[in-house]
């Protein structure tokens, strides 16, 4: 098990927070072909408080052409896991909307700051960043 050097930064727009985070190993090669599946975020408003998980992945049902639930062979429903965890630009660098709500807990023009936690664990690997928006 080794460790991975996070390096995170964020911004914000008005209807939603932008994370964008860098993945590097010991040697300082790119950690590529992540998915929201490695990837944990909190979204803290205070240091005296844990912060709120925000979504890397979800599941979404499949349909065909006319709106019907697509089946696998045993009948059920084929669902798609689908990761909100996407590469942006360079290897080894993945960004994530923060979309407003209770949900998440980010609340545009609200005035506060926020804090976003990244831990990465894949292969047994795992490492953690923190960024701050305002």
């Amino acid at each position: 098990m080794g460790a991975l050097m996070v390096q995170a930064t964020a911004n914000g727009l008005p209807s939603q927070l932008n994370l964008y985070f860098s993945v590097t190993r010991p040697d300082g090669s790119p950690v590529t072909g992540l998915t929201g599946d490695s990837v944990s975020i909190l979204l803290s408003h205070s240091a005296m408080g844990m912060g709120t998980p925000i979504p890397t992945t979800f599941d979404m049902p499949e349909f065909d052409d006319n709106g019907d639930p697509i089946l696998d062979d045993n009948g059920n429903q084929v669902i798609d896991h689908i990761s909100l965890v996407m590469p942006v630009g360079l290897s080894g660098i993945y960004g994530l909307f923060v979309n407003p709500g209770p949900a998440t807990g980010f609340f545009p023009n609200s005035g506060v700051p926020y804090a976003l936690q990244v831990r990465v664990n894949t292969g047994g690997d795992i490492g953690q960043g923190v960024a701050a928006a305002v």
